[in-house]
Order: structure tokens, then sequence, then C-alpha cells
């Protein structure tokens, strides 16, 4: 049963921040020293996705300036 559900309905989990690690709280660390630590975390493959990142507001997807 449950790999008819995964095979019908995949997942796909995006991280976009860190905020901890190993027991680590990193909230108080700048948000580019937490995103170049999960950068380097893992092989970003499907299904599991870094979200994009551009800090040129000309290049962001449309829907998400504000």
């Amino acid at each position: 049963m449950a790999r008819q559900l995964v095979a019908s309905a995949p997942a796909s989990y995006v991280a976009f921040d860190l905020l901890a690690l190993a027991g680590v709280d990193l909230r108080t660390q700048g948000w580019i020293n937490r995103r170049r630590r999960l950068e380097s975390l893992v092989a970003w493959t499907p299904p599991l996705q870094l979200s994009l990142f551009t800090d040129d507001p000309r290049k962001q997807p449309s829907g998400s300036r504000r």
C-alpha cells in the first residue's frame, strides 16, 4: 500500500534555511552563513531540493517580490 501511495503521489522536500545543526542553534548566525552550511549538507537531488536564491530583484521568480 505504501509503495502504491509513493508512486501515485511522490513528494519533495524543499529547504531554504538551516536553523539548527547537531543540536546547535544557528539562528544567531547570519542568513548567508546558515545558507552556505545548508548548501554543503547533502547532495541536493530530488526528492531533496534547495530553494532558489538570488539577491538580484530582477532575477527573482514572479510572485516572490514584496
